[in-house]
C-alpha cells in the first residue's frame, strides 16, 4: 500500500491537494460550515466551489439521494469530525460512509476528507471506530485524506500532517509533494512521537480530560445566557454556540465582548463560507486552553453577554 506522505502542517497538505485539483481542472463541493482555511486555499488556487450542506449527510438513508440531487462538481470535500459543529459520518457506524462511497463510485467523484479532528472520534463512544480506509480501499473509490497531530496535541507549530492517497492518484500527488518539500524535521517527528507515546500511558486522559473539563465549564457558565450550546456528535476541541436572539449578530457580539472583557470569540461567519449571513447566528470558543485561564475567560464572557443583553 502507498505510504502516507508527511508534511509539517495540514495547511501545506491542503495546498498540495489544491495544486492537484488545479492541474486537473476539477471543481469541488466543499462542506458548509467548515474551517475557513480550506475555502481560502481553494479560492486562492481558483478552484470552482459549490457548497455541500452538512445536513445532506446527517441521515445515512437519505445521504445518497441528497448528493445525487445536489452535487454537480468533480470532487467532494468533507471534514470529519466537522470543525466547528462536531458532526461525524461515523455516528451511525459505517453505514453513512458506505453510502458516501457508493455515491462517489457510482458517479465517478473524487473524495477528499479532512481528518484533522479524527482522534476525538475514538473517545466519543465505547464502540470501536470503523476503518474508513478499509471501506475506501475495498470500494475502489478515488480518495485523498488529510490527517494532523496539531488539533490533538496543540503544541503551537510543532506538529505533523499526513496525506493518505489511493493507489491510483499516489504517483501524481507524490510528485507534487516532493516539489514542495523533501522531508519533515526529524526533531519535530521525534518530539511529537514522544507526546503520542506519553498520551498512550494515560489513555489520552491528559488530552481529553482537559477538553471535557473546559467544555463543562463553558456549558455551565453559559447556561441561561443568550448563547445556546450545540451538542456535537464528537466532543472536539472547540465549542459551538447558537445565539438565541436572531436580532443579535455574531460580529457585533464579538466586538462588544472584546471591548468589555478582552475575551475573543470567533463569529460563525468565517465557517459559512458560501453564505456568511447564516454564520451570524453562531460563535465558536476554543477549548484547548489552561483551565484556570479558560475559567476566567468564560466568566468574563458571561458578564459581557449579560451586559449586552441588558442593553
Amino acid at each position: 500500500d502507498p505510504k502516507p506522505l508527511l508534511v509539517y502542517a495540514s495547511s501545506i497538505a491542503m495546498v498540495m491537494v489544491a495544486n492537484y485539483l488545479m492541474k486537473e481542472k476539477m471543481s469541488v463541493s466543499l462542506i458548509e460550515p467548515c474551517f475557513d482555511n480550506l475555502h481560502d486555499i481553494l479560492q486562492h488556487m481558483n478552484i470552482p466551489m459549490s457548497p455541500l450542506k452538512e445536513e445532506w449527510l446527517w441521515e445515512p438513508d437519505t445521504l445518497y439521494d441528497n448528493l445525487k440531487e445536489n452535487i454537480t462538481t468533480d470532487a467532494i470535500f468533507l471534514v470529519d469530525p466537522n470543525n466547528p459543529t462536531g458532526f461525524t459520518l461515523l455516528k451511525n457506524g459505517d453505514k453513512a460512509y458506505k453510502e458516501l462511497v457508493r455515491y462517489a463510485v457510482d458517479h465517478n467523484k473524487l473524495l477528499i476528507v479532512d481528518y484533522c479532528f479524527a482522534p476525538f472520534a475514538d473517545h466519543a463512544s465505547d464502540e470501536p471506530v470503523p476503518s474508513v480506509y478499509k471501506i475506501f480501499d475495498e470500494s475502489g473509490v478515488r480518495y485523498i485524506a488529510i490527517e494532523d497531530t496539531g488539533k490533538t496535541w496543540p503544541l503551537q507549530d510543532t506538529k505533523v500532517a499526513m496525506l493518505k492517497i489511493c493507489k491510483e492518484l499516489y504517483d501524481e500527488i507524490y510528485s507534487i509533494h516532493t516539489a514542495y518539500l523533501l522531508n519533515v524535521s526529524p526533531f519535530i517527528l521525534n518530539l511529537v512521537t514522544q507526546y503520542v507515546l506519553d498520551s498512550e500511558k494515560d489513555n489520552f486522559a491528559s488530552v481529553y480530560d482537559l477538553l471535557m473539563r473546559n467544555s463543562k465549564i463553558a456549558q455551565e457558565t453559559m447556561a441561561g445566557s443568550m448563547l445556546e450550546y450545540h451538542v456535537p456528535d464528537v466532543p472536539v476541541s472547540v465549542a459551538w454556540f447558537k445565539i438565541k436572539n436572531k436580532k443579535v449578530k455574531a460580529t457585533d457580539l464579538q466586538e462588544f465582548v472584546l471591548n468589555h472583557s478582552e475575551v475573543y470569540i470567533l463569529p460563525g461567519t468565517y465557517f459559512f463560507w458560501n453564505d456568511p449571513e447564516i454564520g451570524e447566528q453562531y460563535v465558536r470558543i476554543a477549548l484547548a486552553r489552561n483551565t484556570d485561564v479558560f475559567t476566567r475567560s468564560v466568566k468574563g464572557l458571561r458578564a459581557a453577554l449579560d451586559t449586552y443583553d441588558s442593553k
